[in-house]
């Protein structure tokens, strides 16, 4: 192989992943999983390529400086030890940056799906309307994750196509994916690929709006709308899979929507990804059931009600927490 030099001018971090270990303990937190290495996509600023790098942090300091010039000097290790005694291939964990192929790395572009109507470019996600859910580069050097990856975003992206045409006011707005044609520059075909699953943005994640500087939560209409979301998807033979207080987004009026749907799946389907730590349902999460979403907002209730207590708590007020009409027996707020 010849020798491989990283292109000149500025480099640009643009995703970072640490890989854990899987505990022995299934309860075990995943703060305390053994660190396994860092992944680390950047982007050369003068040609747009993409790159991926490997690497086990020696200290946290490490991890913390992901700057252009750490990109730099992990990279001349690796040739150190490639001059030395030869080094791990292009992209493993301790070798030299991987130049990331574009038409290997996105999926290709189905024309029935909804394109966003401003093709893909670095600067997109800046866009303070939307969210862009970027391909997840990252994993782009470990083949099972990489393609376990795809399975997932493929996963998302057919749930999300089938919500266009079947809206909901509590489920996150799908705006289409942000397309990329990776073909040579002056070619006469295009190939479209998906970058990213673009959003529309929400000022709040759910979990930040329980902290107690924030405003009283009208937690009992909170809990009405995740329910008539989670009650939408379920008349389309659907389940979320995954309610937790980080997959609740609140608009600005205060207003829940329902995001992330990498683990939304038909009723009774096997599980692919299952339910986050500490939220899941252990007697019900082998397969995609209801019961996973009615446990899920029964362990989000709680919270709910505390925060909006100590909120007005602290302000003078006095919470009273009416049984809202027309919830389920599992998902009832009182």
């Amino acid at each position: 192989m010849g020798h491989f030099k990283l292109p000149d001018g500025p480099l640009l971090v643009e995703q970072v992943a640490h890989k854990f270990g899987s505990p022995e303990d299934a309860a075990t937190l995943e703060g305390i999983r053994q660190y396994l290495s860092t992944s680390l996509v950047f982007r050369a600023v003068r040609t747009d390529d993409l790159y991926l790098i490997q690497f086990v942090s020696s200290t946290e300091h490490e991890l913390g400086l992901l700057l252009g010039s750490v990109v730099r000097e992990l990279h001349n290790k690796a040739l150190e030890r490639s001059a030395a005694s030869g080094t791990p291939a292009e992209g493993a964990v301790g070798g030299r940056s991987l130049l990331i192929d574009p038409a290997a790395a996105f999926l290709k572009y189905p024309s029935g799906f909804l394109a966003y109507p401003i093709r893909w470019h670095p600067d997109l996600a800046d866009d303070p309307a939307i969210f862009v859910k970027d391909t997840r580069l990252a994993s782009f050097g470990d083949k099972d994750d990489w393609e376990e990856w795809q399975r997932f975003f493929k996963s998302e992206l057919t749930v999300l196509e089938m919500l266009r045409h079947r809206p909901h006011p509590n489920i996150a707005t799908y705006l289409g994916c942000a397309v990329r044609d990776v073909c040579n520059e002056g070619s006469d075909t295009e190939d479209l690929r998906i970058v990213g699953i673009v959003m529309e943005h929400y000022p709040l994640v759910l979990r930040d709006r329980c902290q107690p500087d924030q405003p009283p939560l009208k937690a009992t209409r909170c809990v009405e709308q995740i329910h008539a979301a989670l009650m939408h998807l379920h008349g389309l033979g659907y389940c979320h899979n995954d309610v937790n207080p980080d997959n609740v987004m609140l608009k600005a009026d205060g207003t829940a929507v329902l995001i992330d749907f990498d683990s939304c799946l038909p009723i009774n389907a096997p599980l692919q990804k299952g339910t986050t730590r500490a939220w899941s349902n252990e007697a019900a999460d082998k397969k995609s059931n209801p019961a996973n979403d009615w446990w899920g907002l029964d362990l989000v209730k709680k919270p709910l009600l505390e925060a909006a207590d100590k909120q007005a708590s602290s302000r003078g007020w006095q919470v009273v927490a009416e049984h809202a009409p027309g919830l389920t027996p599992q998902s009832s707020v009182s």
